[in-house]
């Protein structure tokens, strides 16, 4: 079954990143990728709904590394891609998995963040 993602752009701290689904054809990765440069993350539209939102939960944290200057010039993770997606692994696969066991967490952590 496959679902589109309904979201066109992200704010990402002082950036605003664009969203899409990437046909199969078109793209030269399995899930998707997160292109700093043009602020865009690409999904691959054949995912199944879980891996498409775990795809998209681990391009967001590659952005906000990016974001915050961790995995640019000079940050922490400069010229460290294998150690930045072990950290994105983990972080996007247990935040896919705390989502799909505690499904209400979502709607808490949205309860607790309105201003």
């Amino acid at each position: 079954m496959r679902t589109k993602v309904d979201i066109s752009e992200l704010k990402i701290g002082y950036a605003t990143v664009a969203v899409n689904e990437v046909a199969a054809a078109e793209k030269d990765y399995d899930y998707g990728e997160f292109d700093s440069d043009a602020k865009i993350i690409s999904l691959n539209q054949e995912l199944n709904p879980t891996d498409k939102i775990n795809t998209l939960i681990h391009e967001i944290f590659h952005a906000i590394l990016w974001e915050r200057g961790v995995s640019e010039q000079g940050g922490v993770l400069d010229q460290k891609e294998k150690e930045e997606e072990n950290i994105v692994n983990c972080l996007g696969n247990r935040f896919t998995q705390l989502i799909q066991d505690n499904p209400k967490s979502i709607q808490v952590l949205s309860l607790l963040t309105k201003k």
